[in-house]
Formats: C-alpha cells, sequence, structure tokens
C-alpha cells in the first residue's frame, strides 16, 4: 500500500502535520514562490514532483523568511566591506 504525501497537510520541511500550510509553489503571497526560496536559501532542493508534500507550516514559512533575511543582511554586509576595501 502506497502512502500519498502530496495531497497532505504533512510539511514538506519538518515533516509535522499541519492543517495551516502555505502552498510551496504558489506565488499568490510573494513575488517570489517558497519554493525558490528554499531551493536558492536553504541546503535542500524541492520540486512539485507529485509525490512530496506541496506545503510548508507556518513555523518553517517564519524560520525561512527568518534565514533569508539574515543571509540578505550577511550579503549586503559582505558587499559593503569588498567596496571599501577598493
Amino acid at each position: 500500500m502506497e502512502v500519498s504525501l502530496y495531497n497532505s497537510t504533512v510539511c514538506r520541511l519538518c515533516g509535522e502535520e499541519n492543517d495551516n500550510g502555505t502552498f510551496l509553489y504558489s506565488s499568490e503571497e510573494n513575488n517570489q514562490n517558497l519554493s525558490e526560496l528554499i531551493n536558492t536559501y536553504l541546503p535542500i532542493k524541492v520540486s512539485d514532483d507529485g509525490h512530496l508534500p506541496r506545503t510548508i507550516c507556518p513555523g518553517c514559512t517564519i524560520q525561512l523568511e527568518a534565514n533569508v533575511e539574515f543571509l540578505t543582511l550577511i550579503i549586503n554586509g559582505q558587499v559593503k566591506y569588498y567596496s571599501i576595501k577598493k
């Protein structure tokens, strides 16, 4: 018997069950969809493969957004240092 995770409410990142998840492949809320942020800023790659969950829970969404903000801050700081160095 095959377990279907694709249409489940399991978070694609942490694996926890959550009824309030956000779809990864929808860009309605943001200019950049969540899957693109995950693929850019986290050490995993997600795609709409028809097998794995398509949502992430609110906790992982908050952590993802905080991670993006933090890494953007670091990158901008490094750019400043290198521009001063020149």
